[in-house]
């Protein structure tokens, strides 16, 4: 991938997985001479000399960069761009060896097509090369695979990571993804899931699989997204989708969260609106105990939609909220005595990866607090007051009720006043004594 430079240049990145982030390194560059006889529809191949793998491009216009330049049209003329793949792996000893070359014009045959890659990169024999890039331009060190890769501007162009070079929307992807699954199927939690009260499993010491299970998924988290959740609560038999609720309007657990969006978990989709008109999630647990009769669900098969905003609840949130919670008929009673279900948690009305930590929805209560004051102009002593108020803090009851859920080995899932300043006698135990 290339960058166009104020000096003229072209610069080439190259674009390689860094943990769990995309790492863009620049490792050389166009010169400038060579920018100034390239343009928008000439074209680019890189080859990988040491495995044989190979893929082109033509060149497109940058419109970020053109919509950046100010001072000539020769700016935006140098302003092109493309994206290229190659299968390539990393080797310490002996590195693989890389190659893009850039030629005038379309340098490529016409309908000549692997069959196999799908790509008509065979060069004419008449194509003109205006430069070839085969050594790095600056130095560049990278991690990868726990170890340091270290290469000097001047070294030949290798490879920062191993991958297979995938085109996105692709034949080859698709069936790469096909057969990936094949391996990732029996990993799947979708899969072991359902075993986790069948008996069909046992440990190493004979014991059966039997584990009190709750399934928490935060509304609008779309790192680790709400609908797998509830996939997975649905394998295990711990989402029900087959018992009508009668104060829900006749829905099941599952199909409250369907119509009610929180599966869909997309707040710029505006299902539901705040009073300033800003989409917002639904709330299907209340844990701060705001729902209203206005919160009533309609009869199944009527759209769930709310002329109005809704009134500001405990948790400083104007928002739609299941009315009973939706914990009340999805974490139930399991068939040997514990407690398992589905727990959907609302951090915020934006959607959230994981809940606020212990204070954090104080802060942001009492920061609210003291905005409604000013806005209202009141005293300096009506704003400290919001410092000492009552807040809601929805982090420290879930973590308060997860923390009992557990330290009672699944044998209970409740939800206590005390538990939102973690002040439940018993909750908090003492530490352990230090190990010899």
């Amino acid at each position: 991938k290339p960058e166009a430079k104020k000096d003229g240049k072209v610069h080439i990145q190259t674009i390689v997985p860094n943990l769990n982030r995309t790492a863009e390194v620049v490792v050389a560059a166009v010169p400038a001479d060579a920018v100034s006889q390239l343009g928008v529809g000439d074209t680019v191949r890189i080859d990988n000399e040491s495995n044989g793998r190979w893929d082109c491009a033509r060149l497109i216009p940058d419109t970020a960069c053109q919509a950046a330049c100010t001072d000539s049209i020769a700016c935006k003329e140098r302003c092109w761009t493309f994206r290229v793949h190659l299968a390539s792996d990393v080797n310490r000893d002996k590195p693989e060896v890389h190659k893009l070359t850039f030629y005038k014009g379309d340098a490529f045959v016409m309908g000549d097509r692997d069959p196999e890659a799908q790509k008509a990169c065979t060069v004419k024999a008449d194509a003109k090369v205006v430069h070839v890039v085969d050594k790095f331009g600056v130095d560049v060190k990278f991690h990868f695979d726990s170890e340091e890769l270290n290469f000097k501007a001047g070294d030949t162009l290798s490879p920062l990571a191993e991958g297979m070079g995938l085109h996105r929307a692709r034949p080859e992807l698709r069936r790469f993804m096909g057969f990936a699954q094949l391996i990732l199927d029996l990993g799947d939690p979708a899969i072991y899931a359902q075993h986790t009260h069948s008996g069909e499993i046992v440990y190493g010491d004979g014991k059966k699989v039997d584990t009190h299970t709750v399934v928490l998924n935060s509304v609008g988290d779309i790192n680790v997204p709400v609908n797998t959740g509830a996939a997975i609560g649905r394998c295990a038999g711990l989402l029900d989708w087959t018992k009508p609720v009668a104060e829900w309007g006749g829905r099941t657990v599952n199909q409250a969260l369907v119509d009610t969006k929180v599966l869909q978990a997309i707040d710029v989709i505006p299902h539901f609106k705040d009073s300033k008109g800003k989409g917002v999630l639904f709330d299907p647990e209340d844990l701060s105990g705001s729902a209203t009769a206005a919160d009533k669900l309609p009869p199944q098969g009527v759209k769930v939609a709310y002329a109005q905003a809704m009134k500001r609840g405990k948790d400083g949130f104007e928002v739609p909220r299941l009315n009973p919670p939706l914990h009340k008929y999805a974490i139930t009673k399991d068939a040997t005595g514990g407690m398992s279900g589905s727990f959907f948690p609302y951090v915020k009305p934006e959607g959230q990866h994981g809940f606020w930590w212990p204070g954090q929805h104080v802060d942001f209560l009492v920061k609210q607090c003291k905005a409604d004051v000013k806005a209202a102009k009141g005293s300096k002593a009506d704003e400290d007051a919001c410092d000492t108020k009552d807040h809601f803090d929805h982090g420290t009851l879930i973590l308060s009720a997860m923390g009992r859920f557990l330290a009672s080995r699944g044998k209970t899932f409740e939800f206590e006043p005390c538990m939102v300043t973690m002040s439940c006698k018993g909750d908090v135990r003492p530490a352990p004594k230090p190990r010899k």
